[in-house]
């Protein structure tokens, strides 16, 4: 019986820090494309400035 409740604690505890974890990879995932695409757009810019300089 004891047994039973510990291993209930248990399942709970690590259901919690399973969405917690899905939760928190999520927001760091929108983060990291966000942050992606700002570069990519800076990278795009530095290249058209570069292909304009190299043009003149």
């Amino acid at each position: 019986m004891r047994e039973e409740i510990e291993e209930a604690k248990k399942e709970k505890s690590r259901a919690y820090h399973r969405e917690y974890s899905r939760a928190y990879r999520a927001r760091n995932i929108e983060k990291q494309r966000e942050y992606d695409r700002i570069k990519a757009r800076e990278y795009r810019a530095r290249k058209k400035a570069q292909a304009a300089a190299s043009a003149q």
